[in-house]
């Protein structure tokens, strides 16, 4: 007798693909664990997570569209709520993204909307769901500080649950806080960005030379990352050369690299979603010697950043001996910026992490902490009206011991 469930029904009845969850399931019990003791220390009763970073460390849920920007609409508040008093979360999905939550996470609590269309009152919905299950209590906690959902479907979903009688407080630091510090498995996981991280990067140097674009050479370092196995970079990833060498942050463009250009490459490594940063500098041709030996005293700062870190030293200690070395050799004055923020799990459209330290920020009594995985930059603009040379390293903390983890020397480069 034919079947009569539809295509569709079929589909995702049974569709979903083989696991490729990230990590073990009492992993990520692990890490529910300390978000639940650190609401119990807040006060909060509920917290909703929408953030994508926060989603994929609780539940290892990993998609390219989280609904962001688009339809007015299309809400983007899907999520996950995590309960003080109960050891699992509720992950409320669309009908759409059925399939792809199941075989990215483990999916014994997955809530699907009935019907897929997310213009519907998806929102109402998981409200609704909350509260008939008892989980929305007095406080609930929303990550105020994460662009997803955006401001309106935000006020509106906060509505919903002060309906509920609930006091909505920000909750945006209890997951943040809780990934700060990794898990021996985590680290694994860096490492492995870092060695494909180190693949890119390489790939972009050997393409530098005159006569290319810019694009060129970031085809290259994506290219020769995918086949290493990596994943797409939360951020774009720069190539910039000549006058554009100091607008860091500028788009990798159509723009021809010039003889006596110095080119910066800026790359992320990742794996499984965590991220692992590192960006050297090439002169196009052998540079002014005033030039390379300001470059070269940039470079050497990463071995007096090695020689200083280890697990529990304080921030302002490590800040204060690099701002020594840069003074030593005339850098500092012309610094873009000194510092690093935690690197880890990241969706575009952006991979900077909740901690960041600098050289103008009161760190007071901060330490670099066993499991702290952090970027380190030293940025400076250049004499000779050529730019910006950028040293960026990836630094772990573990309880005995710190390293900078990429492999490529931290050096001047000279493209022929």
């Amino acid at each position: 007798m034919a079947s009569t469930q539809t295509f569709k029904q079929r589909t995702l009845e049974i569709g979903a693909p083989e696991p490729e969850v990230a990590f073990p399931r009492d992993e990520y019990q692990r890490r529910l664990d300390v978000v639940r003791r650190r609401m119990s220390d807040a006060g909060i009763d509920l917290l909703y997570v929408t953030n994508p970073d926060h989603i994929c460390y609780l539940s290892g849920y990993t998609a390219e569209w989280f609904q962001e920007s688009g339809p007015k609409t299309w809400s983007g508040t899907s999520g996950i709520a995590v309960h003080v008093d109960h050891d699992h979360y509720l992950h409320f999905e669309n009908e759409d993204e059925k399939l792809n939550a199941e075989f990215t996470t483990w999916p014994e609590h997955l809530l699907i909307m009935p019907e897929h269309d997310i213009s519907s009152g998806f929102s109402g919905w998981l409200v609704g769901e909350l509260a008939a299950r008892g989980w929305i209590g007095k406080t609930v906690g929303m990550e105020f500080y994460s662009y997803r959902p955006n401001p309106a479907d935000s006020a509106a979903l906060r509505t919903l649950f002060e309906g509920q009688g609930a006091s909505v407080v920000d909750g945006s630091d209890l997951v943040a806080g809780a990934r700060l510090l990794k898990s021996p498995l985590e680290l694994e996981v860096v490492r492995e960005a870092a060695r494909i991280g180190d693949i890119g990067l390489r790939a972009g140097i050997d393409a530098v030379r005159a006569g290319v674009t810019e694009l060129d050479v970031y085809a290259e370092i994506v290219y020769a990352m995918a086949k290493a196995g990596g994943e797409n970079a939360a951020i774009t990833l720069p190539v910039v050369s000549g006058k554009k060498s100091a607008c860091f942050h500028a788009l990798s463009s159509r723009k021809k690299i010039e003889p006596g250009d110095i080119v910066n490459i800026d790359v992320c490594g990742v794996y499984r979603r965590y991220h692992s940063d590192v960006c050297r500098t090439v002169s196009v041709g052998e540079p002014d010697p005033d030039v390379a030996e300001y470059i070269g005293h940039i470079m050497n700062a990463l071995d007096v950043a090695r020689a200083l870190i280890k697990p529990g030293l304080r921030v302002a200690d490590f800040l204060d001996e690099m701002k020594r070395y840069y003074a030593e050799t005339n850098l500092l004055e012309n610094q873009w910026w000194i510092g690093g923020y935690e690197l880890g799990i990241s969706f575009p459209p952006d991979w900077v992490g909740a901690y960041y330290f600098d050289s103008w920020k009161d760190t007071g009594d901060d330490s670099f902490d066993p499991g702290l995985v952090s970027n380190y930059e030293a940025n400076f603009y250049l004499p000779k009206d050529k730019g910006l040379s950028c040293m960026i390293d990836t630094m772990i903390f573990e309880e005995d011991q710190a390293s900078f983890i990429h492999d490529v020397p931290c050096e001047l480069y000279v493209a022929d």
